[in-house]
Parts: C-alpha cells; structure tokens; sequence
C-alpha cells in the first residue's frame, strides 16, 4: 500500500504491483490492508510484480547508466559561482 503522492505513481500501478490510497485517509488504508490480509492470491500477484518493478527500475545497472549520464550532462554545463 502507498499513498498517491509525487514520486510513488511512476512507481506503483494500482492493483498490479501495489494498492494506492488516498494520502491521509486511515479507512481506505484500512480497507487495502483488509484487501491485502485476506486475498492471499491477490496479496502474492501484487508482490510478485512489486519484486519485479524494483528489479527493472532500481537495478544496479540502470541506476549506474542513469547517474553516469547526469555526471557526463553536468561536466558539459557551465559553473559559475558567485560571491
């Protein structure tokens, strides 16, 4: 379960790797919790395409290619400092 803010939708789709509600609202997250709990098929779909995002999103690899390409962005800028 996660909230809906910034950030979280490009990770989570709703009901294929993960439950969202609404940012605050203790009875939907409730409700999902209750979903969660007592679906164990839905509970292990939701999990298994969890892994997976994070497996191809947050992989060593990407994130290496992702940070090597803002170093190589930022060496091409011009700095200026002011005092």
């Amino acid at each position: 379960m996660a909230s809906r803010v910034r950030g979280i939708l490009d990770v989570i789709k709703e009901n294929v790797n993960g439950i969202l509600v609404p940012y605050g609202d203790e009875e939907k997250l409730y409700q999902a919790m209750k979903i969660v709990l007592t679906n164990k098929e839905f509970a292990e779909q939701i999990g298994k395409e969890g892994k997976r995002t994070v497996q191809e999103k947050f992989n060593i690899e990407k994130i290496s290619r992702q940070y090597l390409h803002l170093l190589k962005h930022l060496s091409n800028c011009e700095v200026s400092y002011q005092t």
